[in-house]
């Protein structure tokens, strides 16, 4: 795990318990140093939470809205059959089927649109936007040709 979150982490309690799965489910042998910091759910009922240790990394917990376990189990389906696919999305780092929490990585909080319009003057009158969404768009084709090739949906 890399570190690339800028948010200052504090402890919460209201959710004592990321911690408890956290160290369960990607077999933590200690979450001493670990800071869990809640971050913005955007209209979702899921409930989403930055883990960030100071020298081991960091990741993201989702915990599923009301009787969504089922919703998280098929993310993490998904989401392991795109990274042995090796497309470019988070790495599935743990799932807990008791809670319905899913571990993955964290990429940060930059955005395209925000690292376009950070750029001197508008985004289209700069030549380096051009292959950051052509990226993008390769991206989308693979994860259509590619992303569906093999998936067990059954």
């Amino acid at each position: 795990m890399k570190i690339l979150a800028t948010t200052p982490v504090r402890q919460i309690t209201s959710s004592p318990d990321i911690l408890a799965i956290f160290q369960k489910t990607c077999s933590m042998e200690d979450t001493r140093g670990w800071g869990v910091s809640p971050m913005t759910a955007d209209g979702s009922e899921r409930s989403f939470f930055r883990l960030v240790h100071p020298e081991k990394g960091a990741c993201i917990a989702i915990t599923p809205g009301d009787n969504k376990k089922h919703e998280a189990l098929a993310a993490w389906q998904i989401g392991c059959h795109l990274n042995r696919k090796k497309l470019p999305l988070p790495e599935m780092q743990g799932y807990d089927h008791d809670s319905g929490t899913l571990f993955c990585e964290d990429l940060g909080d930059t955005l395209l649109h925000h690292h376009l319009t950070s750029l001197d003057g508008l985004p289209w009158e700069h030549h380096t936007f051009l292959p950051l969404y052509s990226t993008a768009i390769a991206a989308l084709i693979d994860f259509q040709l590619c992303g569906r090739q093999g998936f067990d949906n059954g």
